[in-house]
């Protein structure tokens, strides 16, 4: 039976699988000379094939769905279950280790480069560096997150950012910065850059798919 493709995502080996829009999955691997499908390997060619056809052999067997398509839903606007939905655990973890790596780079901020050209100096170079710190860890950990499109790496982004927000104030709280001390960093009249890095931070898994995805 045909079915059309509405989004994709990659399975636990690395290979991209389509997801049909009657919610069952299949694969579309790029394995030449047995399947020649080329266009799988770039974002672009991914996205040229929503809505193409493919015939869907789970439907002619009367198979379970592997996931619950939404109502008029296409591409990243579905709701996955299965192979397809956002794994929270393994997103919280990453920012765990984002977390991680940002305290160790604050605590030799305030330890190496305050000192030297000022606490609000060096908070602003910070947040170009930690940015960089961030899009590392995302680019290293981005396929075992495995979000499957740009809607769930959105989604993930902003879970960071909330997480961040959180963590940012009850360290503030715990070290006892006022309220101007902790907004002085997202003050751009005071020269605080954070929304920036926030901003940063929202969007690298997407970025690190879509750079990935370019390299084939």
């Amino acid at each position: 039976m045909q079915r059309h493709i509405c989004g994709y995502h990659r399975d636990t080996e690395d290979d991209w699988v389509a997801e049909l829009d009657c919610g069952h999955n299949q694969h579309v691997r790029h394995n030449p000379p047995w399947t020649n499908r080329r266009w799988v390997t770039t974002h672009a060619g991914r996205e040229a094939h929503i809505g193409s056809a493919l015939n869907c052999v789970k439907c002619d067997e009367g198979a379970p769905r592997d996931w619950l398509p939404a109502p008029h839903a296409h591409d990243d606007t579905v709701w996955r279950k299965g192979a397809g939905a956002i794994r929270w655990g393994r997103v919280i973890a990453v920012w765990l280790l984002i977390a991680l790596a940002e305290s160790v780079h604050g605590t030799l901020r305030q330890l190496f480069l305050a000192p030297v050209v000022g606490d609000m100096p060096a908070r602003q170079m910070a947040v170009l560096s930690g940015s960089a710190i961030i899009f590392l860890v995302t680019w290293l950990c981005g396929r075992w997150m495995a979000l499957p499109g740009r809607r769930a790496q959105l989604l993930a982004g902003a879970c960071w950012v909330l997480l961040t927000i959180a963590f940012e104030v009850g360290v503030g709280l715990a070290l006892g910065y006022s309220a101007e001390r902790m907004l002085s960093d997202y003050d751009l009249r005071q020269g605080g850059l954070m929304a920036f890095g926030l901003l940063f931070m929202f969007g690298s898994p997407w970025l690190a798919a879509r750079l990935r995805d370019a390299r084939g």
